[in-house]
Order: C-alpha cells, then structure tokens, then sequence
C-alpha cells in the first residue's frame, strides 16, 4: 500500500512509521481501511490516521486541549457537531465526500454515522495525539 525508499530503521513497537519520509495513497488507503483508527504515520508536530465509522455509529463527543484536527471525509455521509461546550454543540453540519473539517483544540465535537453505509475519513492531528 505504501512505498518508502528510506528503510524501517525508525519503527515504533507497533509498527508504525516514525519521523521519516513516507509516501502513500491516502484515498486508497482510507477506503480499504475497516478499523475504527488506525494509525498510519507518526512524526514530532503531526500524526496521520484513517477511520472507519460503521453505520449507526460515532467518533464519540470528545475534546483535546492541545490537538486541533483536519478531517477529511473520503466516502460515507454524517453529521459533525461542534461547540465549546460539551451541552452546547451549536454547530452542526451534514458532511460528505469531499469535505473537509477543521477542529481547533478546546472545542468538544463528534461526527455520527446517520446512514447504512460506513464512513471513511483520515485525520490529521498536530500535534499526534495516538
């Protein structure tokens, strides 16, 4: 899935890519992806995961004081909900392929899966946060 002409001399227990060059078919990559995160490359100020999210099903309302997030939704339609406080969600919006979504640290959001086909995004956190 991946190519990398640098070697795997800087691999973490999970082998996972740490801080070195790495190069991937992104949209490929998300779509075969049924996990609900994995974790495809970590470095010092940005980690990179694909998600899975089955139908019915969320992210789960969360907040990370010092991660924002971009998220990019490559198949599948939600609804992503946001606000600066956890009972407060004002904003709202349906999301599809396509969209991206920006989320600045502090602020509680999730994305729910409404539909009966799963939905597949990546998610860039800076700094990493998995």
């Amino acid at each position: 899935m991946f190519r990398n002409n640098f070697g795997s001399r800087n691999m973490n227990m999970n082998n996972k890519r740490i801080r070195e060059p790495f190069l991937i078919n992104l949209a490929e990559e998300t779509c075969v992806n049924n996990e609900f995160r994995k974790i495809l490359w970590t470095g010092q100020h940005m980690q990179l995961t694909v998600m899975n999210i089955e139908p019915r099903k969320s992210i789960g309302l969360e907040i990370h004081q010092k991660n924002d997030h971009f998220l990019y939704i490559e198949e599948g339609i939600g609804h992503v909900l946001m606000g600066y406080q956890k009972e407060n969600l004002v904003y709202r919006r349906q999301v599809k392929k396509g969209d991206a979504v920006l989320i600045p640290a502090g602020v509680w959001h999730n994305l729910i899966n409404f539909s009966l086909k799963p939905i597949k995004l990546f998610v860039v956190y800076a700094p990493p946060h998995h």
